[in-house]
């Protein structure tokens, strides 16, 4: 079995769909759920961490099902940066910094993969990721460190979330006011 950290983002057109998938999920292979959620507009969102072995046996499991049909879009993320892992579903915590960035995406999957590619880019940590929740279905990740250190991760997010042709914006606030780092913990 493949012990690699992995993700797999799905997304379902039914909140109950999404659910039943979820529970599925992670009652068929050793896997962790990382969020499970409605987001904008009306659908539900899981995202699971594990070995890819763990992962694909629980997609095949869930496509499967009764309800596999509401999944409407899957991705999974082999090899992904374990501080990606940490910050799906996690509880953000903005240093005193001397950059931030934000990389802005449509969809989960390509804000995952953008936060991946930043996160293997260089010293940038991965503060925060938001996933389509009360943001009209788009997502971001926050970067933050030097300003070199930003600038890569946020070249290389950008780059990846234009490959998935996903990406709505990308920007980088040198010497962040402290008052903006408190706003966007909230």
């Amino acid at each position: 079995m493949n012990a690699e950290p992995a993700i797999l983002v799905l997304e379902c057109n039914s909140v109950a769909g999404g659910i039943f998938v979820s529970d599925l999920l992670v009652k068929e292979a050793d896997v962790r759920l990382l969020d499970s959620r409605t987001v904008c507009p009306g659908k539900y969102v899981v995202t699971v961490a594990g070995g890819v072995d763990a992962l694909r046996s629980s997609l095949a499991a869930a496509l499967a099902s009764p309800l596999g049909e509401t999944v409407t879009e899957q991705w999974l993320l082999p090899r992904v940066h374990p501080r990606v892992v940490a910050a799906v579903g996690g509880v953000p915590s903005y240093p005193a910094t001397a950059s931030l960035g934000v990389v802005e995406t449509y969809g989960v999957p390509a804000c995952v993969r953008a936060a991946d590619a930043g996160a293997k880019a260089g010293g940038a940590q991965v503060v925060e990721i938001r996933l389509a929740n009360a943001q009209g279905g788009k997502c971001i990740v926050v970067f933050s460190g030097e300003q070199h250190e930003v600038e890569e991760a946020l070249a290389a997010g950008r780059a990846a979330a234009e490959e998935m042709q996903g990406l709505v914006n990308a920007v980088i606030i040198e010497r962040p006011h402290e008052c903006v780092s408190r706003f966007l913990e909230e």
